[in-house]
């Protein structure tokens, strides 16, 4: 073969510049840095993760709709009884010897803090709140939650709002819907004004079996591993806790009506109940346990005592769920 017939090669084309290499759609992966693009979130808001993971496990049992139901069948009788007594008896008072001015505290009053509300408020703490540390502890998930970059604090106030805010929704929905009916229906009968502050207070009166149960449930959660003790012991507690008082203010006082009437509220349900009854400003009746008695007339405790053992309740359920909040077991010897 001749040196004519050999074919020429193919010209080289030139190596592009270092502004043109991006445009030549090159495989080789672009490694310079690049800034972060993505939502950024502040650390002071590192508990809303703990709590809308607890709000997304609470709100996605079918069996927290059913507790949340129950209350609503007291209002519905509350509603009931105000629809009969206003068109049939408008002029008949809740009680004999009612004063005036709480014809609709009293309703809500006693629509609230009934045996059968009360019952069901405490059994919501404890679907919601039982397992809230105490099976973490069980899981060890402590580990996980205390070794991403948020504190005890930020666990302990997550796992208690995703409680607090649970019971706020139990509690919020049927006061509402009983205030827009007696809005809507009595709103020309002194609703409004015979009783102008009954809103502000029905929104304080939501907030405080939130707070109490909410503090109270987190603290015995922490203390177990196991969310079945943690339900049978709060029960147990809050039934146990309103007998002993009971009997202990019949014995020590049963001449002393004023002091009978506070120390009875020496439990979980009379905390409650006293603060609501200070709160709404209701004056209470009541039937006897003898047969054939008068019906007891009960005026609001004295106040400052059970705000006091109520603030003893938040704070050492909160303080007993922080010692137990650790990243491992401590073991003292």
């Amino acid at each position: 073969m001749s040196i004519e017939n050999i074919p020429a090669l193919p010209e080289i084309p030139p190596l592009p510049e270092a502004g043109q290499a991006a445009n030549l759609g090159s495989p080789i992966s672009d490694l310079s840095y690049r800034t972060y693009s993505g939502p950024l979130k502040t650390r002071y808001l590192r508990w809303w993760v703990v709590a809308q993971s607890g709000l997304k496990q609470t709100f996605s049992q079918p069996l927290l709709y059913v507790l949340l139901g129950l209350p609503t069948l007291r209002f519905m009788v509350a509603a009931a009884q105000l629809y009969f007594t206003s068109n049939f008896a408008p002029n008949f008072p809740n009680f004999i010897g009612e004063p005036e001015g709480q014809k609709y505290a009293n309703i809500f009053w006693s629509a609230m803090c009934g045996d059968f509300n009360a019952l069901i408020t405490v059994l919501i703490a404890v679907a919601v709140g039982a397992g809230s540390i105490s099976a973490d502890n069980r899981s060890n998930a402590l580990l996980v939650y205390l070794a991403k970059p948020i504190s005890k604090a930020d666990y302990l106030f997550g796992k208690w709002l995703s409680i607090f805010l649970t019971l706020l929704v139990c509690l919020f929905v049927p006061v509402f819907f009983l205030y827009l009916f007696c809005a809507f229906s009595y709103r020309d009968s002194g609703f409004f004004t015979g009783e102008p502050w009954l809103g502000p207070r029905l929104l304080l009166g939501i907030l405080i079996p939130a707070t109490i149960h909410s503090s109270l449930i987190v603290g015995f959660s922490a203390w177990s591993k196991s969310p079945r003790i943690v339900g049978a012991i709060y029960t147990s507690f809050y039934l146990l806790s309103g007998v002993v008082a009971g009997i202990v203010s019949r014995i020590l006082y049963r001449d002393n009506e004023v002091m009978r009437n506070l120390y009875s509220h020496f439990c979980l349900r009379g905390v409650i109940n006293g603060i609501q009854q200070n709160n709404l400003h209701v004056v209470i009746a009541h039937f006897a346990l003898r047969r054939g008695s008068p019906m007891v007339i009960a005026n609001p405790p004295m106040f400052m005592p059970l705000f006091v053992l109520a603030t003893i309740l938040v704070v050492g359920g909160i303080v007993a769920a922080r010692l137990k909040i650790n990243a491992v077991e401590v073991i003292r010897g």
